[in-house]
């Protein structure tokens, strides 16, 4: 009846669904077709609890997308050292699977709750990989203001998880 904000509408959809995992995916991304079985099919090692999927970012040749474009690539190589040390510590907003069984609620007015579910599936002993087969497509090509909001509310949103998540 009234906006309760993102992390109030996840945990509403979380508790209604029925399946042993949920995909949560953003509104505005692309999914190939086989992304979700890609993302799912990591859910036959029991010690997995999340799993990441990729975000393509579209390039146009601006310097704000070169430079959205370097930061994914950055990302998913960091992303890859983690999950050679077993597991990583956030998953691509734009798609991800968790065990039902594994997702918490999260506080009122969570920002970043690709990170913060995450970081409560590894408290709980389960593994996050990052399943590059799983992809998503945003053919965003931001311009360095876009951008500049988008790296600063991800800025507050991990200052956010220090209050959210002390145990950090």
């Amino acid at each position: 009846p009234e906006h309760g904000g993102k992390a109030a509408a996840l945990n509403h959809g979380v508790s209604a669904a029925h399946g042993d995992v949920i995909v949560f995916t953003d509104a505005r991304q692309a999914i190939a077709p086989d992304a979700i079985r890609n993302l799912v099919a990591n859910f036959a090692d029991p010690t997995v609890g999340c799993v990441s999927g990729e975000l393509s970012i579209g390039q146009t040749g601006t310097a704000g997308a070169e430079g959205v474009g370097l930061y994914w690539r950055m990302e998913k190589k960091i992303r890859h050292w983690e999950g050679l040390a077993g597991s990583t510590v956030g998953a691509t907003g734009a798609l991800y699977a968790v065990r039902k069984n594994l997702v918490t609620p999260l506080p009122p007015g969570t920002i970043l709750d690709d990170v913060y579910t995450p970081l409560e599936v590894v408290r709980q002993g389960q593994r996050v990989v990052f399943e590059p087969r799983a992809l998503a497509f945003d053919p965003l090509t931001p311009d360095s203001k876009q951008e500049f909001r988008r790296k600063l509310r991800t800025l507050v949103g991990n200052y956010q998880l220090l209050q959210l998540a002390p145990w950090v």
